[in-house]
């Protein structure tokens, strides 16, 4: 390398270091703790399988009012976002997922969710602060055969504190 370059790049290296200095960075929950949120950040997920099945949506309700409220939008396996959500509000998830019964032994669809398992957990950066094992079944739905579409629900049964970021991790399990 030449001389020049390498003086260029030194250049470069120094002043790009400069301005990491320079410029002030503000951590999130800052303005979370001003603003009295939390953070849940929606992240994407594989789906479908080589099957046709997985987790195809995360719903999200607040119970803000002594009922329980949809908080758009729907979130798809590919709508990637993150949900700003009020301190002490509970939280309620509805979880959509895809069943190709052509490989479990059943052949009504009431059968069908027996042979799903969805597991949650909910971590903040320095404990895990709720976890359940079988969400709830909530209802079911023959879209297209040989995929049928079950509903599970569940609350997160911890009040958010302003300021975090809360990591919900839901695993989808088959049994064959």
């Amino acid at each position: 390398m030449s001389k020049r370059k390498l003086i260029t790049v030194a250049l470069l290296g120094l002043f790009i270091c400069s301005m990491l200095i320079l410029v002030p960075v503000q951590p999130v929950t800052q303005t979370q703790e001003e603003t009295g949120t939390s953070q849940f950040v929606i992240s994407s997920w594989d789906f479908p399988d080589e099957y046709g099945q997985g987790i195809q949506l995360i719903e999200v309700y607040e119970n803000s009012t002594a009922s329980w409220v949809f908080v758009p939008p729907l979130h798809y396996y590919n709508n990637i976002s993150a949900v700003e959500w009020n301190a002490s509000v509970f939280i309620k998830l509805r979880v959509g997922v895809f069943l190709n019964h052509t490989l479990v032994d059943v052949v009504d669809i009431t059968g069908g969710k027996n042979h799903i398992r969805l597991n949650v957990s909910v971590t903040s950066i320095t404990a895990t602060l709720f976890s359940q094992q079988n969400l709830t079944y909530f209802g079911y739905d023959d879209l297209f055969d040989p995929i049928w579409y079950y509903m599970y629900e569940v609350v997160l049964n911890f009040l958010p504190q302003s300021g975090e970021i809360y990591i919900v991790t839901i695993t989808y399990e088959v049994f064959y």
